[in-house]
């Protein structure tokens, strides 16, 4: 996944790792130069677990985690990503709400890019809003698409 964003020639800048779990997207983004990286999940558990792993890693000062569901965290953010991450529970999210709601947030205002993970059995469409599928990998049962986003 990181390789191919990387071949998109992203800057990094700052990234939003949505249902961030242990928080390893985002973390992976910091190691490779991401400036910031802001988690958002809604269980307390997995926010110690970023909060720790953060630590663990050297990035605890450019780490921003953030106990919110993901509508109520996109409702406060303003633009200023250039990657969002999502990794959304496959069995609990409706992927076409989910990708529209990120796609018309303020928080992808200036985003360059979405990486959604999903299983194989949900595709999802080919664009929402400005953000057009470029690339999709797979991985067994999990798929990542790759939304770039057109200009405005």
């Amino acid at each position: 996944m990181f390789s191919a964003l990387e071949s998109l020639g992203i800057e990094w800048g700052e990234v939003l790792d949505l249902y961030a779990g242990s928080g390893a997207l985002g973390i992976e983004a910091l190691s490779r130069g991401a400036e910031k990286a802001y988690f958002v999940d809604r269980n307390r558990a997995a926010c110690e677990v970023i909060r720790q792993n953060l630590a663990a890693t050297g990035f605890a000062e450019q780490g921003v985690v953030v106990q919110s569901t993901v509508e109520d965290a996109l409702g406060k953010m303003t633009g200023g990503f250039n990657v969002i991450f999502m990794d959304p529970p496959y069995e609990e999210v409706d992927l076409d709400e989910l990708m529209n709601t990120v796609a018309e947030s303020k928080a992808s205002e200036n985003c360059k890019v979405l990486v959604l993970e999903h299983s194989r059995r949900k595709e999802p469409a080919q664009r929402y809003g400005r953000f057009v599928s470029t690339r999709l990998q797979s991985h067994g049962e999990t798929q990542v698409t790759f939304y770039v986003g057109t200009a405005r």
